[in-house]
C-alpha cells in the first residue's frame, strides 16, 4: 500500500476505528463470519433473497470484502479491516450457483433491505456493464433515490472491464464510484473510466489487497471491488468523527468531502486524466475538508509519482485470482466483478442506526396475479391430475381444475408480478387463507378475461408483510414472500375505476376529466412502478386505488374559469402533521394550463397514513396556487 495513504490510515485511526451507531451495508456473497478476523466483529446477515452456501467464488469474494471492512485488529489474523469497530449488515445478492445471475430488480431489493435495516452506507463490489445510464431498472433507479432521500451513501465498484464504459449502478450520478489505483497512485489498467466518473468518482488502492480467505486464511486480490470497501470504510470513520464532535454530516456531505478532497491528476505529466476520475483517495484532506471545509486544504497533499507516463504502458497485468469471462457486448475483459446480469424478464429514516432485523415491514404493492410451480416435479403433478390436453401454463386451464379442486391452490406458489417478472410470491395467512386464494383465483379468472368484459381485471393491489422468508421459482429466480390476507386485495380495471372515482364525485360529464384520471393512474401504475415497500412508495399506491378521492380534487380543483388543467407531476413527501403512532404522507398533484403557461399552477395535496397494513386518507384534500413553470 502507498506510505502516504498508510500513514493517513493510522491518522484517522488515531481519531477512531468505528462506531456501532455507524452501519455498513455490504451487497456481495455470502461471507465466512467464522473467519478469525471476522468472528467478533458486529455483522447482521439477512439471508432472505439467496439460498446459497458459503464456499463458491461469490463467497470468497465477500469474504475479502467483508474483512477490508471489519476485520478485528486484535484477532489472530493478519487481516486489519478500515472501519472494525462499525456495525455491518451482509445482504448476499451474488450466488455461487454460475446458472443464476442477478438482475437489478433484486439489487434494488437489497438497496431497500439495507435502508430498511439502518445502513448508513452501502457498499456494492460488483454491477453490471452497460451502453448507457438510462439502462437501469425503473425500480433500481428509485431504489437509489430512495437512499439519496433516507442519508443513505451507495459506493459502487466502478468495474473491472478496462475501458471507457458504464457500470450500474456506479454510473448513477448520485452514487461514489471507486476505481482501483496501483501502489504508485496510478490507476490500474482494468479499472474502468469516463466523464461520469470524473464527477462522482474516485480512485482508491485496489492492488495487492490483502484479505480473508475462506477456511481461516489470507490472500491478496487486486480490483474494483476491492478498493469500494476501502472508502466505504473511511466514509464510515468520516461519519464517526462528524458525530464525535458534533457535525451534522449528512450522506451528501461525505460524498462532496471525499471528491473534493481527492488528489487530482496532473496533466502536465502525461497522465490521461480521464482515468484518475476526480482523483485519488486523500483520508487526511478528506478529514480536513469535513471539519473546517474546502479551504482549510494543503495544496502538499499529492501523492508521489516517481515512475513516468511509459512505465505504464505495457499490457496490463491481470493477476491469476482475477477471473477473466469475455463480454457478448463490450470488446473489453471483465476480470473479475460480480456481474449483476440485467434480465427484461426479470432498491425509514437512518438516523439511529442499529442494523437489527427490522420488524415486520408492511408491503402496499400493485401489479398482476401470476403463478408458479417451483419444481418439475410439482409441474407434473399437475399435468397429470389435470389430464391430457390441459396444460398447467394455461391460465383458462388451470382456473378449470381450481373450479372443481379449490384446495389445490395450495400447492401453487402464487405471484404478484410487474411487467411478467414476479416480484413477490403470496403466501395467504390464516385465519383467512382460503378467502385469499378464493381472491388469487378470481383475479387470474378477471385478467384472462377480454379487456372489454365488464369483469376483466387489470391490476391488483396486494397489502400484506415481508415474512423474510424466500422462495424459489421454476426459472431458478428467488424472490420474497410477502403474508398476504383479504383485507385489501382488490382487483380493479382502470375504465371502471374511473367510471365509479367520477360517479361519487358527481362529474359523469367531463370526458376531459376522465382523461387526466387515466393520465394519473397510469403515471402511477407505468412511471412510478414500485416494490410497495417503503411509506412513500405505499402512500404512492394507495392513491391510485383510492381514486375516488383523486376524482374528487380533480374534479373541485382542475376545472378553473371553464378551462381544464392538465396533470404536470404527482409527487409524495413526508407530512408536517400527523397523529400519534402514524405514518403520514402528503400525496400532491400539480396542475398547469397547458393553453397559458404564464399562469399560476395549482397544487392539490391530500395526506394518507401508511402505519397500518390498510392505508388510509387523513382529512379533505387542500388545494393552493403557485409560480408556473
Amino acid at each position: 500500500m502507498n506510505e502516504k495513504i498508510a500513514n493517513d490510515l493510522e491518522f484517522i485511526w488515531s481519531q477512531t476505528k468505528g462506531d456501532t451507531a455507524v452501519c455498513i451495508a455490504i451487497l456481495d456473497g455470502t461471507p465466512d463470519l467464522s473467519h478469525p478476523s471476522l468472528k467478533k466483529a458486529n455483522i447482521w446477515k439477512i439471508n432472505n433473497l439467496i439460498l446459497d452456501n458459503e464456499k463458491g467464488p461469490m463467497s470468497k469474494h465477500a469474504t475479502h470484502v467483508a474483512s477490508l471492512i471489519w476485520g478485528q485488529h486484535e484477532s489472530s489474523s493478519n487481516i486489519r479491516g478500515w472501519a472494525p469497530d462499525c456495525r455491518g449488515v451482509s445482504i448476499p445478492i451474488f450466488t455461487n450457483d454460475k446458472n443464476r445471475k442477478t438482475s437489478q430488480l433484486d439489487l434494488a431489493r437489497a438497496i431497500n433491505l439495507a435502508i430498511q435495516n439502518g445502513a448508513n452506507i452501502i457498499n456494492i463490489s460488483g454491477g453490471e456493464l452497460v451502453k448507457t445510464s438510462t439502462t437501469l431498472d425503473p425500480l433500481l433507479e428509485k431504489a437509489l433515490r430512495s437512499c439519496h432521500e433516507n442519508n443513505v451513501l451507495v459506493i459502487a465498484a466502478a468495474g473491472n472491464n478496462g475501458c471507457k464504459c458504464l457500470h450500474v449502478p456506479a454510473c448513477h450520478p448520485e452514487t461514489l464510484a471507486v476505481g482501483a489505483m496501483d501502489d504508485l497512485g496510478a490507476p490500474m489498467r482494468f479499472s474502468n473510466w469516463g466523464k461520469e466518473y470524473q464527477e462522482h468518482g474516485i480512485l482508491a488502492p485496489g492492488q495487492n489487497i490483502w484479505g480473508a480467505e475462506i477456511g481461516g486464511g489470507s490472500r491478496q486480490r487486486s480490483g474494483t471491488s476491492f478498493a469500494a470497501p476501502l472508502v466505504s470504510s473511511i466514509a464510515a470513520l468520516l461519519l464517526c468523527i462528524a458525530k464525535k464532535k458534533g457535525i451534522t454530516a449528512s450522506a451528501s456531505k461525505i460524498r462532496e468531502a471525499l471528491i473534493k478532497s481527492a488528489s487530482p491528476c496532473n496533466p502536465l505529466l502525461g497522465m490521461n486524466c480521464q482515468q484518475y476520475l476526480a482523483g485519488r483517495l486523500n483520508i487526511r484532506q478528506a478529514y480536513h475538508y469535513l471539519i473546517n471545509g474546502e479551504k482549510s486544504m494543503s495544496n502538499s497533499n499529492e501523492l508521489a509519482l516517481t515512475t513516468s507516463a511509459s512505465s505504464h504502458s505495457e499490457e496490463p497485468l491481470i493477476p491469476q485470482e482475477l477471473e477473466v469471462m469475455e463480454s457478448s457486448t463490450f470488446d473489453c475483459i471483465a476480470p473479475n466483478e460480480a456481474l449483476i446480469s440485467h434480465n427484461n424478464s426479470d432498491i425509514s429514516a437512518s438516523a439511529s442506526c442499529q442494523c437489527q432485523p427490522s420488524s415486520k415491514s408492511l408491503v402496499y404493492a400493485l401489479g398482476k396475479v401470476g403463478y408458479d410451480f417451483g419444481t418439475e416435479a410439482r409441474r407434473d403433478g399437475f399435468t397429470q391430475l389435470m389430464g391430457e390436453n390441459k396444460s398447467p401454463f394455461n391460465p383458462e386451464n388451470l382456473i378449470d381444475f381450481l373450479e372443481a379442486r379449490p384446495y389445490e391452490a395450495k400447492m401453487i406458489i402464487w405471484t404478484l408480478n410487474i411487467d411478467l417478472t414476479p416480484i413477490y410470491a403470496i403466501e395467504p395467512s390464516d385465519p383467512f387463507a382460503n378467502d385469499t386464494y378464493g381472491l388469487l383465483i378470481g383475479a387470474l379468472q378477471g385478467q384472462v378475461k377480454d379487456s372489454h368484459d365488464k369483469e376483466y381485471v387489470e391490476r391488483v393491489s396486494i397489502p400484506g408483510y415481508l415474512t423474510g422468508k424466500t422462495v424459489r421459482l421454476y426459472s431458478g429466480q428467488i424472490v420474497p414472500v410477502i403474508s398476504a390476507q383479504p383485507r385489501g386485495l382488490f382487483y380493479w380495471e382502470v375504465n371502471r375505476l374511473i367510471e365509479a372515482a367520477l360517479q361519487k364525485a358527481d362529474c359523469q360529464s367531463h370526458d376531459k376529466l376522465r382523461t387526466a384520471l387515466r393520465e394519473f393512474l397510469n403515471r402511477i401504475y407505468y412511471d412510478f412502478r414500485n416494490l410497495g415497500v417503503t411509506s412513500s412508495e405505499r402512500a404512492m399506491n394507495y392513491a391510485a386505488t383510492n381514486a375516488f378521492q383523486a376524482a374528487e380534487a380533480f374534479s373541485t380543483y382542475m376545472m378553473d374559469e371553464n378551462q381544464t388543467r392538465q396533470l404536470a407531476n404527482v409527487t409524495v413527501e413526508k407530512s408536517p402533521f400527523c397523529r400519534m403512532d402514524s405514518d403520514c404522507w402528503d400525496v400532491k398533484l400539480s396542475f398547469f394550463d397547458p393553453e397559458n403557461d404564464r399562469r399560476a399552477m395549482k397544487i392539490v395535496r391530500y395526506t394518507i397514513d401508511v402505519a397500518d397494513i390498510m392505508p388510509v386518507t387523513l382529512g379533505d384534500p387542500k388545494a393552493w396556487s403557485t409560480a408556473s413553470f
